[in-house]
């Protein structure tokens, strides 16, 4: 099968630089940041605001990366409320920049939220509390979702059966789901085992949670693709399509997690552990 030939090759090059800048962290990391969703941002306004208006879509990317790069550096700085408070300005001023342009306002300014907050989750989470389970607390994170995403993409290949969201998404199965969620919960167990500390159901049930809102991020990006009558956001990522393509499920997992994080006061990592 050509298409799943060309998700292992890509995987097998992208996990790996993903897992290093991962690990270095700071100004790296936060770099890699700005220049994945720089490439979203692209393949988002292009999406919005049609192929043919290159100019718009230069300039909106611009945007996006000189603001999002400014949100990253007072997230680095520990600046959190400086951080949501530019992201608000950023969706405001998209809006009504849209509007003057004459174009969809509430699309191009609903991609500020999506791109950001995931981001400035990203970056927060791995900067874990006081310098302490980052690393692991992102692994956790990947592993849930490429489990969530391999398993589904394997057994929803393999079994089929009834449809998932039909409408949404016509090759989504239930089987598929319950596969994405199973390889999920295994990521967990592996998770457990490597940390050695916790409840191992607990770390197996917060995976399989992660894994259903990472399905629904998938959905969601369905839905938006569906709106817009196109298949994949770009072709950028051979197997894959385009970076948000990548991106979807995780981009809704990293909100979730960093709002738990708000919650509970501590990484999932030491909550779990709890």
């Amino acid at each position: 099968n050509e298409g799943l030939k060309a998700r292992l090759i890509s995987a097998v090059i992208l996990i790996p630089v993903s897992l290093g800048f991962v690990y270095v962290g700071g100004w790296p990391f936060a770099l890699s940041l700005v220049f994945v969703s720089a490439l979203m941002a692209f393949e988002w306004n292009r999406l919005v605001l049609g192929q043919e208006n290159k100019g718009k879509i230069t300039g909106y990317v611009l945007i996006y990366t000189a603001l999002l790069a400014g949100a990253l550096a007072l997230g680095l700085a520990g600046q959190w409320t400086f951080a949501l408070l530019l992201t608000g300005f950023t969706t405001v001023l998209v809006y009504f920049l849209a509007i003057r342009q004459r174009q969809s306002a509430p699309w191009a300014a609903l991609g500020v939220p999506y791109l950001f907050l995931p981001m400035l989750s990203f970056i927060w989470l791995r900067a874990g509390v006081d310098g302490a389970y980052g690393i692991a607390t992102i692994v956790w994170i990947l592993l849930v979702v490429w489990g969530s995403d391999s398993g589904g993409y394997i057994v929803g290949k393999s079994l089929g059966g009834p449809k998932l969201a039909p409408r949404i998404s016509p090759n989504k199965t239930w089987s598929g789901f319950a596969g994405g969620v199973a390889l999920a919960m295994v990521a967990g167990l592996v998770m457990a085992l490597w940390v050695g500390e916790g409840s191992f159901l607990t770390f197996i049930l917060i995976s399989a949670e992660l894994s259903v809102i990472s399905q629904i991020g998938d959905l969601a990006e369905s839905s938006v693709k569906r709106h817009f009558g196109v298949k994949d956001f770009s072709s950028l990522i051979p197997g894959h399509g385009g970076v948000f393509d990548r991106f979807d499920g995780l981009l809704f997992v990293l909100m979730a997690a960093g709002l738990l994080q708000v919650w509970h006061g501590g990484t999932l990592l030491i909550w779990s552990q709890g």
